[in-house]
């Protein structure tokens, strides 16, 4: 049951802690245990969890739904103790009562996705062909991207919203980066950050100089400013 658990639709805004002191110390115990078993990036994929928001907890002790269940899988650690519900670290773990911290938490399984239907290849490629002149949460629908978001009207959305740290995209944008240098070879990355200073910045430069004459050059600087605030 547990295994095609979609850590997505778990909660990871809001915190369950009862005791945030405590629960910040009990984080920095048992993620030691995930630091020495070198396992910390799969960590990261397996949970969908980023490596910025443990290092916040680190600090804060907010515990979310969603990490709290992730280290109760991964190390088989009683839940309700990591959230200070109970002080009870020698009480066994099964996916039960997993399934029952969850449930308690609000948390509720998604639907399951409906069966493929045949259709008209015609009428699948004019689908796809207009994915981007719908509003934002019908193309995410209809296209492949993180959170469900096409690429394109992510960046058409971008271009058209303020840039500011609190822009509802900014989440998504995060995600797409993080995941992109996690894939990157250490070769890749090594010629990313070999390109000195003065040159990144005459290459921004030159972004937003095409920028004004070109629509597509425009989201492109729109995502960048985004990209300079995360």
């Amino acid at each position: 049951m547990f295994e095609a658990l979609d850590f997505n639709h778990i909660d990871n805004a809001n915190n369950i802690s009862k005791n945030c002191e405590m629960s910040m110390k009990r984080l920095r115990e048992q993620w030691a245990k995930v630091l020495a078993s070198e396992n910390e990036t799969e960590f990261y994929e397996k949970y969908s969890i980023r490596k910025n928001v443990i290092d916040k907890k680190y600090k804060d002790g907010q515990i979310t739904l969603r990490i709290a269940a992730a280290l109760a899988m991964e190390l088989s650690l009683n839940p309700y103790f990591i959230t200070c519900d109970s002080d009870d670290f020698t009480k066994e773990y099964s996916e039960e009562l997993l399934h029952q911290f969850l449930t308690e938490n609000g948390y509720v399984k998604p639907p399951d996705p409906p069966e493929p239907s045949e259709t008209d290849p015609n009428e699948t490629n004019g689908a796809a062909n207009s994915a981007d002149n719908v509003p934002l949460k019908e193309a995410g629908n209809a296209t492949e991207g993180a959170n469900g978001v096409g690429e394109k009207a992510l960046a058409q959305k971008l271009a058209e919203t303020p840039v500011e740290y609190d822009n509802p995209y900014v989440e998504i944008l995060r995600e797409r980066i993080e995941k992109k240098i996690l894939e990157m070879s250490p070769d890749e990355l090594k010629k990313i950050e070999s390109i000195a200073e003065k040159n990144a910045i005459e290459l921004v430069k030159s972004l937003y100089l095409r920028s004004e004459y070109d629509e597509d050059i425009k989201r492109i600087a729109a995502i960048v400013k985004l990209a300079l605030l995360l």
